[in-house]
């Protein structure tokens, strides 16, 4: 038995990704033989299962429900079962039971010189960092590691000795989703027409940096430059909730709007509405924006960080963050340089990413590739030097 596993996905690009691998291994009608899906109950994942009647098991969204899953589930689990996780660890308990494989997106434990949890108080970041050693600990009982990136697959294999034999890059692809091809006319969305529309896709968590934006405006403000508006898709939490404080604290409220999360199926009309797809997130392992705009024909507006220019090169326009701050000239700049340039390099680097159908390819040569290679010894996993 296979088990495709998209709990540790549940939205976001995450759940972007999954639609669109469920939706092209269908389309593909791959054989793997007989396969079980995992998903959370009422996404589209379970949609899919149900229109191609794939077998799967729903479980109710959140971490509870997901948790009581996990630690009863394994019991079904046996010797030589596969379980494949686009994103996550391998399900408790199992390991050296089931072959695992799994997507490795814990970009910050490949970078212990960057202060990742710094924003925090002492307490919070003491418990941040338990939570990374947890979380490293499960991803260290896979057998077979997928990444993003060839930067971060490198530092894996010569930094913190992962076996080589076990480690595959499959790059982002644009989702099946999101082409010039899927923009509806059903959808629209309450931005203004006259601003300079600028679109940060994805959730509100402090290491998307929507926090380095109020004061930016406030600069922007200062320079008259009031034709921009930056464009949110983020449930409310408490982070969020400090932002849009600290917005009208700063008087910039006509900067902003925020549209709420988005359904991936409206992703591609949603793009076709702005002007730039920005991502300015301190580290990332990966992101679908930037394929997303690639794609979309829109300009990439990134930090000029190692992360950031390894994935987009030439195809994107770079921003500078000092001491917690967007340097308000880069950004102008960037606003003002060759958009027509920089979304024609977008088209080129493209053609070098994979397709969905190409990147599907890459997962299921991983998965066969983990199986013939069998579980893990012992020996090989108490070499990797990830902490």
């Amino acid at each position: 038995m296979i088990y495709f596993n998209f709990l540790h996905a549940p939205s976001g690009g995450g759940l972007q990704n999954s639609a669109s691998f469920l939706q092209t291994y269908v389309q593909d009608e791959i054989d793997l033989g007989d396969v079980c899906c995992f998903v959370f109950k009422g996404t589209i994942l379970e949609s899919i299962c149900l229109e191609h009647s794939i077998r799967y098991i729903a479980v109710s969204k959140g971490i509870i429900g997901k948790t009581i899953f996990e630690l009863f589930f394994f019991l079904k689990i046996k010797p030589g079962d596969i379980v494949f996780s686009i994103f996550g660890p391998p399900l408790p308990f199992t390991e050296g039971k089931s072959i695992n494989i799994g997507g490795m997106a814990l970009s910050n434990v490949f970078y212990p010189e960057v202060n990742f949890w710094g924003y925090l108080s002492p307490l919070k970041r003491f418990f941040k960092h338990l939570k990374d050693k947890y979380r490293v600990y499960r991803y260290k009982r896979l057998d077979y590691w997928i990444f993003e990136t060839e930067l971060l697959a490198d530092k894996a294999i010569n930094i913190f000795s992962f076996p080589a034999d076990r480690v595959s890059v499959v790059r982002m692809a644009p989702s099946a989703l999101v082409s010039l091809n899927q923009v509806g006319n059903e959808v629209c969305y309450d931005l203004v027409n006259d601003k300079m529309k600028i679109l940060l896709l994805c959730g509100a968590h402090p290491n998307k940096r929507h926090h380095l934006l109020p004061h930016l405006a406030k600069h922007l403000k200062e320079l008259g430059r009031n034709d921009i508006q930056f464009v949110f898709t983020a449930c409310s939490n408490e982070y969020l909730k400090g932002v849009e404080l600290t917005i009208k604290q700063l008087g910039v409220a006509e900067f902003f709007i925020n549209i709420g999360p988005v359904e991936p199926i409206n992703v591609a009309t949603l793009i076709s509405q702005v002007d730039f797809v920005m991502n300015i997130s301190l580290l990332e392992s990966f992101s679908n924006n930037f394929v997303e705009a690639w794609a979309m024909k829109k300009p990439l507006i990134t930090v000029s960080d190692e992360w950031a220019y390894s994935a987009a090169k030439e195809a994107a326009l770079y921003i500078d963050v000092l001491d917690d701050r967007i340097q308000v000239e880069s950004f102008i700049s960037a606003l003002n340089s060759d958009i027509g340039n920089v979304v024609t390099r977008g088209s080129t680097i493209l053609e070098f990413y994979p397709d969905y159908n190409e990147k599907n390819a890459l997962y299921i040569n991983a998965i066969k590739k983990a199986v013939s290679l069998g579980v893990l010894d012992d020996g090989a996993r108490k070499g990797i030097k990830l902490k």
